[in-house]
């Protein structure tokens, strides 16, 4: 059976109408990214996250402007979609947030990317430094100190990581699925 399917196969013709392809020129217009303000999260929880509590919760203490709709991906994995700029870029400034005692995890995805392979293992915090003389405490130093931990996050936290009276203060992002540094 299987010499005869190959048999007519090696039969089949196209006629010209049907052998043309299509041409897509590269200055044709793109469709926008589809998910421009979205957040995917995963909630670091043994247990399975009460969906609509998680979401209510969300929403009473964000109180966005223009709305955000949350779905559920997968099990404690999540999808933010919100309606603003404003909303996108506040929600990330807040970040680590917190559900039930759980770390909930908050990530853009860069455009291009498939949200099935993204990993949400890395999560910003703010980490206190103690031991820095005042006189070394510097831009230079908080970005060192910040890249020897974790990863550097923001420009923007450089003057706060040295108003500090008797530590350093940064924002990295640090990996949760390695154990932490000391």
């Amino acid at each position: 059976m299987d010499g005869s399917l190959l048999e007519l196969g090696s039969t089949l013709s196209l006629t010209e109408e049907e052998d043309e392809g299509v041409f897509i020129p590269h200055d044709i217009s793109r469709p926008s990214d589809p998910f421009a303000l979205t957040l995917f999260g995963r909630l670091l929880s043994p247990r399975p996250a009460n969906f609509e509590a998680l979401s209510r919760t969300f929403l009473n203490f964000l109180r966005p402007a223009k709305g955000v709709n949350v779905r559920r991906v997968v099990y404690n994995q999540f999808c933010f979609v919100f309606n603003h700029v404003v909303d996108f870029q506040r929600t990330l400034a807040l970040r680590p947030w917190t559900f039930d005692h759980n770390l909930l995890i908050l990530q853009e995805l860069s455009p291009g990317a498939d949200p099935e392979t993204i990993a949400l293992d890395w999560c910003p915090f703010f980490v206190r430094v103690h031991g820095i003389p005042y006189g070394l405490r510097s831009t230079d130093i908080a970005r060192l100190v910040g890249a020897t931990l974790g990863v550097w996050e923001d420009e923007a936290n450089v003057e706060d990581a040295i108003s500090w009276p008797d530590m350093l203060r940064i924002r990295i992002l640090l990996n949760v699925s390695s154990p932490l540094k000391r």
